[in-house]
C-alpha cells in the first residue's frame, strides 16, 4: 500500500488490499492451518534516500475463517505490536480486515 502521514496516533490507508489464498480441505472436513502475515512498516529517510523499516508483525491464521457456504465476510482487528527495539513508541497497530470466503469446486 501507499505511505501514509500520522494524524492522532492514527493512519488510514484509504485503499483496499486484496490477497488471494489456496486453503486445502483435509479428509475430515476441515482447513489445513493457512498462515497470513500482516507487518507494520515505516518510512525513513536518509541521506535523500527512502527505506522501508518493519517495527512489528504478526501473522494470522486464515483456516478458522475458511467456510463452504458462501459468505459476506467477517470483519476482524487484528494487533501488531510494535517492536520498542527500533526507536518507535511501544504500542500496536491495528489492522481492520475483511476476509471473504469462495469455495471453489
Amino acid at each position: 500500500t501507499k505511505a501514509c502521514a500520522l494524524s492522532n496516533a492514527q493512519a488510514t490507508i484509504g485503499q483496499p488490499l486484496h490477497q488471494v489464498a489456496t486453503l486445502y480441505r483435509n479428509a475430515d472436513g476441515h482447513f489445513d492451518k493457512k498462515d497470513y502475515q500482516f507487518k507494520a512498516q515505516a518510512v525513513s529517510r536518509k541521506r535523500g534516500i527512502e527505506k522501508l523499516t518493519t517495527i512489528g508483525k504478526t501473522e494470522f491464521d486464515l483456516a478458522p475463517y475458511a467456510s463452504c457456504e458462501h459468505n459476506a465476510g467477517q470483519t476482524l482487528d487484528i494487533n501488531i505490536p510494535i517492536s520498542a527495539n527500533k526507536g518507535y513508541p511501544k504500542g500496536h497497530v491495528t489492522v481492520r480486515v475483511t476476509v471473504v470466503c469462495n469455495w471453489l469446486k
